[in-house]
């Protein structure tokens, strides 16, 4: 209902719009007022969700994430953020688990939840390893040993209880997931130049198409102090790669040569990708653009230098240790920083992962001046085995030294050196071993036998039982067991691994003929493989007898020490003991380790 005005002019009538505008807001107000409180009071009755929400931010954010300037460490780290103050629970058994796949690895029909999709976790951070700050008590850092930075999908399970607040109660479970694209990939990529460099080649990996766009901020080649050097410009575009190559201001293409290090950059924005829709390529008109979100960085260092000489020389390695690298005699060595890691990788084929499989540093006495030489040695922390040092998986390997980490001289110019890179390669070891007594040998008995492996294996005791076959290959009853042991004596039933086994047979097999002794495919293992099957031939020669001795006499056994053994046995039972020196029967008696004619 419009109101009428009895007198007054068009300000008055401005005034009392005003205040009919002020009225109904008023009423509006009230309702919404009361509207708030009834949820409140429904919010206070309510009981609390067993799964309530204590994380308010995760760094990085879940979801696709490019390795770049933003985000370089892929996920080596998560940090949490919390609305309360809290603490590690001490009686959280599970740890932080990262699970991860290549992308497409999913069966089909299968959900993003499906546990059985994510196989073995290939990471756990115990419950103690994960870190608080202490001033805020609200943020948690889950620090992983692997760095994560290859493409594919990744998932990473928080368990229930891992904190505590004031109260005592625990938190939720919480599974974050991630998946990690490549964006963009150039050649050559980092590294050392001898002589000249003027031409890359980009391919945009995230992308069908890729477009050059020419900004105020254009890309450029700069000295690693920053000072720009020379300009960058885009030769030919084909499909999502494009050929780029050093110019001067006038855009005419340039060489660069003068020694020294730089940076190649290509700043955000310049370049325009482009992702076409399903039905590529027949309708190119279904596409969505983006941008590149991060400065593109190469560097790469032209010196006459050549490369550093590394020892042990790159090739077969059998173990890891220190790296010893010697520079050329024409450059001065300056010093090189201890705070800097170098990482070995991983290679497979052409390709170096991205996950350190160890870690090296130049420790604070390794460099020696006088005689160019650095010196790496492998960081030992609580996370590192020291198998993988001394007998570590088979497979191909890259050392890559981290950039800028080693300062020289040549001539009158100081350069840091660049990301060089050596190969090395690690074989399967072959199951080498030595028996004792030899196999052929002619024995008094067949009581135990040692073999001795040119490296510690453990025991499959599900790999079958051990056979002892007469010569006309028929089974014998005796009962073989494997003892391991770190060297001749007593056998030490607490080592799981050990360079040699003692294989001891019971009853000792005494009767005149030929043996054949069995051991199946797999009984002995290690990180990299399992045993063939081993056959061992023995002959027994009749002669073990019970001289001096009534085969119905009684035997009482002890140790040196007075320790009973046995007490009112028979022969056959004395002749089962373990080498070793007893008084039996009152009298010191020698039990050898393997018994001659």
């Amino acid at each position: 209902m419009e109101p009428k005005f009895i007198s007054g002019n068009r300000s008055d009538m401005k005034i009392i719009d005003y205040l009919c505008r002020m009225k109904a807001f008023s009423v509006l107000n009230r309702i919404a007022n009361v509207a708030i409180l009834i949820l409140m009071v429904v919010a206070l009755s309510a009981p609390a969700s067993a799964a309530e929400t204590w994380m308010t931010a995760v760094l990085p954010e879940q979801g696709r994430l490019t390795v770049g300037e933003s985000n370089p460490n892929g996920l080596k780290q998560v940090t949490l953020s919390f609305d309360r103050e809290v603490a590690i629970n001490a009686a959280c058994t599970q740890g932080v688990a990262i699970y991860t796949r290549e992308p497409g690895s999913l069966a089909e029909n299968s959900g993003a939840g499906n546990e059985a999709d994510w196989g073995e976790p290939c990471e756990i951070v115990t419950a103690e390893s994960v870190e608080i700050d202490r001033m805020t008590r609200r943020m948690a850092a889950i620090v992983f040993r692997g760095s994560y930075l290859d493409v594919g999908e990744y998932r990473i399970e928080i368990p229930a209880g891992l904190w505590i607040d004031d109260d005592g109660s625990e938190s939720e479970a919480i599974t974050l997931n991630y998946e990690i694209y490549k964006e963009w990939s150039i050649e050559p990529a980092d590294y050392t130049v001898h002589g000249s460099m003027s031409r890359w080649s980009l391919t945009a990996d995230a992308a069908d198409k890729v477009e050059w766009k020419s900004y105020y901020d254009e890309p450029r080649i700069e000295l690693v102090s920053g000072q720009r050097f020379c300009s960058v410009k885009c030769v030919s575009a084909q499909g999502n790669r494009i050929e780029i190559e050093a110019c001067d201001e006038m855009h005419r293409p340039v060489t660069v040569e003068k020694n020294g290090n730089y940076v190649l950059v290509i700043p955000r924005s310049t370049l325009r990708y482009i992702f076409y829709g399903e039905t590529y390529p027949a309708d190119l008109t279904d596409f969505t653009t983006g941008y590149n979100t991060d400065d593109i960085r190469v560097h790469f260092t032209i010196t006459p230098i050549s490369k550093p000489v590394i020892a042990p020389c790159e090739g077969e390695l059998k173990e890891f240790g220190d790296f010893i690298l010697t520079f050329p005699s024409d450059c001065q060595l300056i010093q090189a920083d201890p705070t800097l890691e170098s990482m070995l990788f991983v290679r497979q084929g052409d390709v170096t992962t991205e996950t350190a499989y160890l870690r090296y540093k130049v420790p604070n006495d390794g460099v020696d001046v006088m005689k160019r030489t650095v010196r790496l040695t492998p960081v030992l922390d609580e996370n590192t085995d020291e198998i993988d040092l001394r007998e570590p998986l088979p497979g191909e390997y890259t050392l890559r030294l981290s950039r800028g980490f080693i300062r020289l001289k040549y001539l009158d110019e100081e350069i840091y050196n660049a990301p060089y890179e050596y190969r090395f390669e690690v074989k399967t070891r072959p199951f080498d071993f030595t028996v004792q007594p030899v196999s052929g040998a002619e024995l008094p008995e067949i009581s135990e036998i040692v073999l001795t492996f040119a490296t510690s294996v453990a025991l499959n005791e599900s790999a079958g039982e051990v056979s002892v076959l007469d010569e006309n290959g028929l089974r014998i009853d005796t009962e073989v067991a494997a003892y391991p042991q770190r060297g001749y004596g007593e056998p030490d039933e607490a080592v799981e691994d050990a360079m040699q086994w003692r294989m001891m047979f019971t009853p000792p097999i005494r009767e005149k003929g030929t043996y054949t002794i069995i051991l199946p495919e797999g009984l002995f293992v290690r990180r990299d493989g399992e045993s063939l099957a081993i056959s061992l031939r023995y002959a027994v020669d009749g002669s073990m007898k019970l001289t001096d001795i009534s085969e119905d006499e009684i035997f009482n056994v002890y140790t040196l020490e007075g320790v009973e053994i046995m007490r009112g046995v028979p022969a056959e039972r004395v002749q089962t003991l373990p080498p070793g020196l007893y008084i039996i029967n009152r009298q010191p008696t020698l039990i050898p380790l393997f018994k001659q004619r």
